[in-house]
């Protein structure tokens, strides 16, 4: 049986190879998109002298993808930083410092006219209070009717019920003036 040295059997296996060869493709791909066609070079001249020092085709496609980037963020990052004083977007500090102090003027002017509005604004809300109170003496005479309505619907039905018994008493009544009258006359009933 052969024994199998599991130091290097990750340089050797097939899926590790294709791993790293698409992460070689993915990376150019990336370059040439972000149009870093110098990097791209660069790659291509590291992947070619370190295959004149080693042949396996998983060290070389690895060396060549760190390579690549340690230029990328190392030397281009560090010229970044150094070399110009841009932010992100790609404004300069002068300009950055232009715009904070338009905008700082910008809240000034907007601050002020804030307060001179303040005047009109608590007058109108004063006006709009006064509306309220009005609209609450009215709401609160409003009641005040519904109460008197309904105390006069209820003095309404007694007096209809008063009205009934006077109709039924004066009936009485001329029922009994007519057997009085009746009688006074001496007819028999």
């Amino acid at each position: 049986m052969k024994k199998i040295n599991f130091k290097y059997a990750a340089l050797q296996n097939i899926y590790v190879l294709y791993l790293t060869f698409f992460a070689a493709i993915a990376e150019i791909l990336y370059l040439l998109a972000s149009g870093e066609e110098r990097l791209v070079l660069i790659f291509i001249l590291t992947a070619i002298a370190v295959s004149l020092y080693n042949k396996n085709m998983i060290i070389i496609l690895i060396a060549a993808i760190i390579f690549v980037n340690l230029v990328k963020y190392g030397v281009y990052g560090a010229q970044r930083l150094r070399g110009r004083r841009e932010n992100y977007d790609g404004i300069s500090q002068d300009d950055t410092n232009t715009k904070v102090a338009n905008l700082v003027n910008d809240k000034n002017t907007v601050t002020r006219d804030l307060k001179e509005k303040i005047p009109e604004e608590e007058a109108k809300l004063n006006k709009l209070k006064s509306h309220v109170t009005t609209l609450n003496s009215l709401i609160n005479q409003t009641d005040q009717l519904n109460d008197t309505l309904k105390d006069n619907e209820e003095l309404y039905k007694e007096q209809n019920e008063l009205l009934a018994q006077v109709k039924q008493k004066n009936a009485d009544l001329k029922n009994q003036i007519s057997q009085a009258q009746l009688a006074i006359s001496g007819t028999p009933s």
